[in-house]
């Protein structure tokens, strides 16, 4: 079950740990959180 993530642009997609659509989002939210410690 491996699927290239939607535009190739996100390569962790291929944990799975979150539907293509709400992967975004997700790591939008880490980048924000790491984003907010630097």
């Amino acid at each position: 079950m491996k699927r290239p993530p939607l535009g190739g642009f996100l390569l962790p997609v291929i944990r799975g740990d979150c539907q293509q659509i709400k992967v975004l989002q997700c790591h939008v939210m880490v980048i924000k959180k790491r984003a907010a410690y630097l």
